[in-house]
């Protein structure tokens, strides 16, 4: 997707771009910098680790903020970047009018996404509360987690998950849903104005593309094409231009 918007990152050869190999690696980008500059004796290289903003908050937050190599973008992640929906229809009925489907209309697309998000607004909060409270704790690891998410968990499905594996139980408990009413109550209140920046793009768009093509959404595919009519985000595109310069 980055590569569809900003093709000179892919074309300088100065640039390399290096999939991070997860959000989580960001916390590295300091270091990863530190090593290159000192590999290259002149310290004429640089590093931008562009970080999806997921779950995180407070003091990891803060500090990748802080950071000169790392930016955490404003949405929960690159997929945000792209519902906007009249390019989405637009893709979608292009492959369904291979297959001889009707096409989509783009402001009906936008109103069944909004009903398939506020389905996702759980799954924001059981995120959130997983990172907080359970993400430094290793009670879950990744087949749980997975599993928790696929099947929209609430706060029983996940104490259920948890508590059986602790020694103490009533204090995490308490923790647990106290996050939970707190996370809730947060995602609530900004969700009307935010959810195309708060919902989990990616499962957002692998549900549109189940409905109207049967199949899942793939980001190096389906993603590259829905890039391809969008002018890139006003924030990525300063980003970039403040690592390699305004030659875009």
């Amino acid at each position: 997707i980055l590569a569809e918007w900003f093709p000179k990152l892919v074309q300088d050869p100065s640039v390399v771009m290096i999939p991070g190999g997860g959000s989580a690696n960001a916390r590295h980008a300091d270091l990863l910098a530190r090593w290159i500059d000192f590999a290259d004796g002149l310290g004429t290289r640089k590093l931008l680790y562009i970080r999806d903003r997921d779950e995180i908050g407070g003091a990891t937050l803060a500090r990748l903020e802080a950071s000169p190599n790392v930016h955490v973008l404003s949405c929960r992640e690159i997929e945000n970047f792209l519902l906007d929906f009249d390019a989405i229809a637009a893709v979608i009925s292009a492959f369904r009018a291979k297959h001889g489907l009707d096409f989509v209309e783009a402001t009906a697309m936008a109103v069944r996404a909004r009903s398939l998000a506020d389905d996702l607004r759980r799954t924001v909060v059981l995120k959130r509360v997983i990172q907080e409270k359970l993400g430094a704790r290793y009670l879950l690891d990744r087949v749980a987690r997975e599993h928790l998410v696929t099947h929209n968990a609430g706060l029983a499905e996940l104490l259920a998950a948890v508590i059986p594996h602790i020694p103490q139980e009533d204090t995490l408990r308490q923790e647990i849903e106290s996050s939970w009413a707190g996370h809730e109550l947060d995602v609530a209140n900004q969700w009307d104005e935010r959810w195309r920046a708060l919902v989990p793009g990616a499962d957002l768009l692998n549900a549109i593309w189940q409905e109207y093509l049967g199949r899942g959404y793939s980001k190096s595919a389906d993603g590259v094409l829905i890039a391809r009519s969008l002018k890139p985000p006003k924030e990525l595109t300063q980003a970039v231009e403040g690592f390699i310069g305004d030659d875009l």
